[in-house]
Order: structure tokens, then C-alpha cells, then sequence
């Protein structure tokens, strides 16, 4: 009996650190859809966000998802997947922050006339300096 029961206890503690989250590696401010103001990335519109990196390791690619929808009748605002996923080359130090830009005016057919909500907005993938890699396939921590 006790052997079963030190037994059932010490697969309990290895399943425990077995199944231990991932710290994650940034903090995002909430991503938010601009229509104009920035031609150097954009013409027409574009979703802006401010990326912290809380490693300790410099980033070289950010990889993002998000959905995107209609302010008003929160449905697809393009004519194809309203899925959006972009790749970031921008370098960010170890307790760096930077705002990151997401053009969206190749999805677009016409200028919308309020900015878009933006949702399920996730990091799938951060690219370190030295090789190594983070990623969330699922969006866990999506915003």
C-alpha cells in the first residue's frame, strides 16, 4: 500500500514537471488597427502594437497571427480568409520595446471607413539571436 502510494505520488510531481508552461519571452501592448498616417509602411491601413522583449536574448524574427473583422457587423472584412500572418525581421535587444507594424493593404479591395477590430492576436514563433526558438502553435496567449 504504501509503496503505491509513493508511487502515485512521485508520477503526480513528474507530471507536474513534465507539464510546466513555458515562460514567455515579451509583453504586447493591445494591437490596434490605423487607417492612414504612416506611408513609410503603409497606405491605407495597418495594425500597430509595441513589442517588449523580456528575455534575456536578442530577437531576430517575430512571427504573428491575428484575425481581423468589421467594426460594425464583426464579420470578414475581405473578400478571401480574414486570417492575417506576418513576419517580423525587426532586432530587439533584451529589455528592448519597439512598435511593430502590420501592413494590411494587400488584403484590402476598398478603404474602410472605420478601422478594423483586431482578434486573436498571438506570437506563433520568436527567433533568437543565437538559434533558439519559442513558439505558441495554438495561441495560448493570444490577446
Amino acid at each position: 500500500m504504501n509503496r503505491a502510494i509513493i508511487l502515485l505520488i512521485c508520477f503526480f510531481m513528474l507530471g507536474c514537471h513534465i507539464f510546466h508552461p513555458q515562460g514567455v519571452p515579451f509583453t504586447l501592448s493591445k494591437p490596434e488597427c490605423v487607417i492612414g498616417g504612416n506611408e513609410d509602411y503603409y497606405a491605407v491601413a495597418g495594425i500597430v502594437f509595441t513589442f517588449y522583449n523580456t528575455s534575456a536574448k536578442k530577437i531576430k524574427r517575430i512571427e504573428i497571427s491575428c484575425m481581423i473583422y468589421d467594426a460594425e457587423t464583426k464579420k470578414n472584412p475581405f473578400i478571401g480568409s480574414n486570417l492575417i500572418k506576418a513576419v517580423s525581421n525587426e532586432t530587439i535587444e533584451s529589455g528592448e520595446h519597439k512598435e511593430l507594424i502590420i501592413p494590411l493593404d494587400r488584403y484590402l479591395h476598398r478603404i474602410p471607413d472605420k478601422p478594423y477590430l483586431v482578434d486573436h492576436f498571438f506570437i506563433r514563433k520568436l527567433t533568437f539571436s543565437d538559434g533558439s526558438v519559442w513558439e505558441d502553435k495554438t495561441g495560448a496567449y493570444k490577446i
